[in-house]
């Protein structure tokens, strides 16, 4: 087995380790609720998408999030404040989003809140995508976007901004 190198980096003053994965894409490693899970980084967005269990792409029980497994989740309903689209998912009246990449893949699942903890920093009610359907599988549970693209008017808030507000308030 090859050996990862994990850098310890400060960002916005809030110490996170990152590592490379088989795939040469840094990572990092968070906590969604009680699930910790690697989020491959990305410069496209500035978003937080986690993969579903019940996405097709999910590899495996327990490796995915859950919504059922964390006692601070909450859906959001097409009718909620924090619900920019007019489209909801089939069957349940869950918000629905759609992220599609510059480099032509598709995320589409359901907004959900739940609590984020970003190397020591805690964030209560964050809002990211819960990924229900993916058009090509990325080789990762999560995406962590820390782009300059400000796409809030899409879904949710950007991690980081939330990061620096929480730090100076």
């Amino acid at each position: 087995m090859k050996n990862i190198l994990v850098l310890p980096v400060l960002v916005f003053g809030i110490s996170i380790n990152l590592f490379r994965g088989a795939d040469s894409r840094y990572r990092t490693r968070q906590q969604v609720g009680n699930q910790v899970f690697d989020f491959v980084l990305t410069l496209e967005t500035d978003l937080l998408m986690v993969i579903d269990d019940y996405c097709a792409t999910c590899p495996g029980e327990d490796m995915c999030y859950n919504k059922e497994d964390s006692k601070s989740s909450k859906s959001i309903t097409q009718n909620s404040e924090n619900c920019l689209s007019t489209e909801q998912i089939q069957f349940t009246n869950e918000c629905a989003f759609k992220y599609e990449s510059q480099v032509n893949y598709t995320n589409q699942g359901a907004l959900m809140m739940d609590s984020i903890l970003f190397g020591s920093v805690s964030l209560k009610d964050f809002t990211f995508g819960r990924v229900l359907q993916e058009s090509d599988y990325q080789g990762t549970v999560g995406l962590m976007g820390i782009g300059p693209v400000n796409l809030d008017k899409v879904y949710g808030t950007s991690l980081l901004d939330t990061v620096v507000n929480v730090q100076h308030t």
